[in-house]
């Protein structure tokens, strides 16, 4: 049974964690045990880094059969419009927040499930948005950045 499912960030994290051995293992480990879900706003991330109409299809079908999916309805949206509206009301700014961030954190709430990322924005959302989930980094906060998009660059 799935604990966590994906943050956006992780889509580019599948190659990333290549040259991060620490943060490979945790993902391997967690794939493997069967502890991540998948849903629409991550498949479509992914699979938006596809690099032909073959590696789209090889990608969607791997992803599909792999993991169990959760999936939003009506009850997601109005969760998610009331997490933006609850960090507009605070100092987090929730219209600066990414709109799949909060979907996603709308999808976690909704499904009892933990968000693994690579992305303040979750714990901000979890912080500011009024509703509890788990929000777990893949790896330490700064640890995967490459030398053209760590902290110095932005």
């Amino acid at each position: 049974m799935p604990s966590a499912i994906w943050g956006t960030r992780l889509c580019g994290a599948t190659g990333v964690t290549q040259l991060h051995p620490s943060a490979s293992a945790r993902w391997k480990g967690l794939i493997e045990g069967d502890e991540l879900a998948c849903h629409p706003v991550f498949a479509l991330e992914l699979l938006h880094n596809s690099i032909n109409a073959e590696d789209h299809q090889r990608l969607r079908n791997d992803v599909e059969a792999a993991f169990d999916w959760v999936w939003p309805d009506d009850d997601t949206a109005r969760l998610a419009l009331r997490l933006q509206q609850r960090m507009a009301t605070t100092r987090a700014g929730g219209q600066r927040i990414k709109t799949a961030d909060i979907l996603i954190s709308a999808l976690a709430v909704q499904h009892q499930l933990g968000v693994l990322h690579y992305d303040a924005d979750y714990d901000v959302i979890r912080r500011y948005g009024g509703e509890r989930f788990e929000s777990g980094w893949l790896a330490r906060r700064g640890t995967l950045e490459g030398p053209s998009d760590g902290p110095a660059a932005r």
